[in-house]
């Protein structure tokens, strides 16, 4: 009768007689789980008043009768997941006003009830993901201020209404990875001035309005990857000075414009791989002061702009392979770049040319001057080259910018107009 935990996990329990726990009105702690329990009767957790710790995971439970915890009003963690549960009563909480953690995770319920959390004021942490939730209802986190975790991830979410989130205003972590979520509205996110960590990764989104993320001013992480995005919009991250990792690899980026990493001061990571970007504008990673890690890599970029990593001080590492680099004269800022920190490239991973012509399959970073300029600044031009080729490619580094001019020297007697000296 003295007992306040007790351990029966990993059995092969099916079910238990209602009064196996009878009297036991000091337990703490009770551990069911990983048993291949189908069936609980519903007073079998009738003498727990002391109960704070209910673990029932990972067993074969299709149904809980409405009373089963109404006794457990001290309860604070409730575990429930990796079950077979369709659907829970709508007051099988109702008791359980002192639950901080409640992990409904791995099972097949399909309807998230408006009501199912009423009395929960001191929830913490919501694990629902994995289930079969399509709709989340307008007031089903009401009231749920000390919420600080929200894990919908793994369902099948598609739309969310603006007031779901409004009493939240408290959160710390939002999860809603692989759903089915198309568009994000402005004023979603409005009252979690105090997110850090926002996950909407894997979902369907195509469009963001530009002030989703205005008031996340203590975010540090934003998961954007695996979605549709094809633009990014102005603005979008102007207020996340605090952002430390930024994640929007496999979208359908084209291009990133100079303004569209304003306000990241201090990001440190940045994940642009697997889209289809092509270029860069000029001074598009200027804003990130920071940043240490950049993978830009499995693109469509053929050059980078001169100077697109001369402000990244305290870069550590980027990948630049699985890209079409054309090796022709727009393509020597980055040669010069690898040559000079060879030691930043992710992994070792080398940067290939795609061509043109022989140069194809050669590592950019071993490429000179002669090698990728030679002879072609007039076709650039669309000039008709005057001088014959080197019959011996220079091997020493040369700068670029005065071979260029003794090359025009030659073709006019003065600088041309429109060629900066």
């Amino acid at each position: 009768m003295n007992m306040v935990s007790i351990d029966l996990s990993r059995n092969f329990f099916s079910t238990f007689h209602k009064d196996t726990f009878r009297g036991l009105t000091l337990l703490e702690e009770l551990d069911l789980s990983n048993n291949i329990l189908n069936f609980i009767p519903a007073n079998l957790l009738q003498d727990l008043d002391s109960l704070i710790q209910l673990r029932l995971q990972n067993n074969q439970l299709e149904n809980l009768d409405e009373i089963i915890f109404w006794k457990l009003r001290n309860l604070n963690l409730i575990d429930i997941s990796k079950n077979l549960i369709s659907e829970l009563p709508r007051n099988i909480f109702c008791h359980n006003q002192r639950l901080i953690i409640i992990n409904l995770s791995h099972n097949r319920i399909k309807r998230f009830s408006s009501g199912l959390l009423r009395e929960q004021l001191w929830l913490e942490e919501l694990d629902m993901s994995r289930n079969q939730i399509s709709e989340l209802q307008v007031g089903s986190l009401k009231n749920l201020t000390n919420l600080k975790m929200i894990d919908f991830s793994y369902n099948f979410i598609s739309n969310i209404p603006e007031e779901l989130f409004s009493d939240v205003e408290n959160l710390r972590s939002l999860i809603l990875h692989n759903n089915r979520i198309s568009f994000v509205s402005k004023n979603l996110f409005q009252s979690m001035t105090l997110l850090v960590t926002l996950d909407l990764s894997n979902n369907r989104i195509s469009k963001i309005n530009g002030l989703a993320f205005y008031t996340l001013t203590n975010l540090r992480e934003l998961l954007l990857g695996q979605n549709s995005l094809c633009e990014i919009p102005d603005g979008l991250f102007t207020n996340l000075n605090l952002l430390i990792s930024l994640n929007l690899f496999s979208n359908n980026l084209t291009t990133i414009e100079n303004n569209d990493f304003q306000g990241l001061i201090n990001l440190k990571h940045i994940m642009l791989n697997n889209n289809i970007l092509k270029n860069f504008e000029d001074d598009v990673f200027t804003p990130m002061k920071n940043l240490e890690k950049l993978r830009i890599d499995s693109n469509k970029l053929q050059y980078l702009q001169n100077g697109a990593l001369r402000g990244l001080k305290k870069l550590k590492a980027v990948k630049l392979d699985k890209n079409p680099w054309h090796c022709d004269c727009r393509v020597l800022y980055l040669a010069r770049w690898i040559r000079e920190f060879s030691e930043k490239l992710w992994d070792g991973q080398m940067a290939m040319c795609r061509g043109p012509g022989d140069l194809g399959g050669h590592e950019v970073g071993l490429l000179r001057y002669d090698d990728l300029c030679e002879g072609q600044w007039a076709s650039m031009l669309s000039l008709s080259p005057r001088l014959p080729l080197r019959k011996h490619r220079i091997m020493s580094p040369m700068n670029y910018t005065t071979y260029f001019n003794l090359y025009l020297k030659h073709i006019y007697s003065t600088t041309p107009k429109g060629v900066e000296a």
